[in-house]
């Protein structure tokens, strides 16, 4: 069965729950999966194709930069981004319960805000 951003952004929430996984695994997996819910539902949102990579997404949304000012919708994926590039990558970086929830929250606004794009 496909899954969806939606399905993305749900486990993200899931695994960060601290009954379920309060483990550095389950924080770097809660950032990583909280992006990917941010780049699928932005790529779908900008109609753009189902293999589109990463990088395209976020010079796509540079052409809706202008609307936010200093909080470009570009610059915020490319820091979730990054995070999660850290969160994949870097193990031996300590990543921390508070570093994932900021993540998750900044998803979230992230979602909202590029799902009102008109396209």
């Amino acid at each position: 069965m496909p899954v969806s951003a939606k399905n993305f952004l749900e486990f993200a929430e899931w695994i960060h729950k601290p009954d379920l996984c309060e483990k550095e695994i389950g924080y770097r997996c809660s950032i990583s999966r909280a992006y990917y819910a941010a780049f699928h539902v932005a790529k779908q949102h900008l109609q753009m194709d189902e293999y589109a990579e990463h990088e395209e997404v976020i010079e796509r949304l540079k052409d809706f930069d202008n609307g936010y000012g200093d909080d470009e919708l570009s610059g915020r994926l490319l820091n979730l981004k990054k995070k999660r590039k850290n969160a994949d990558y870097r193990l031996s970086h300590n990543i921390t319960r508070g570093m994932a929830e900021k993540s998750l929250n900044k998803s979230k606004e992230f979602i909202r805000d590029v799902v009102k794009l008109k396209i």
